[in-house]
């Protein structure tokens, strides 16, 4: 079977094909899929880092130390 390019889906000699809007449709929920995947990814990205900023500022308020002599 020969490898079909997007291109491809649109030059046929049925008129009635609808390959062409099939492949748009396919591509535009592929796009979508990626597109909600990303932003998943963002959002436990953030999450983390909130998680460890917050980390951070608690750590940095301890007085480590302040027993040692002068």
């Amino acid at each position: 079977m020969k490898n079909l390019h997007f291109k491809d889906f649109f030059w046929n000699s049925d008129l009635t094909c609808t390959s062409g809007y099939d492949a748009i449709i396919q591509y535009l929920n592929d796009g979508k899929r990626t597109c909600k995947e990303v932003e998943e990814f963002m959002k436990a990205r953030a999450s983390i880092e909130e998680k460890y900023a917050k980390d951070l500022m608690g750590l940095s308020k301890k007085v480590c130390g302040h027993n040692e002599m002068k």
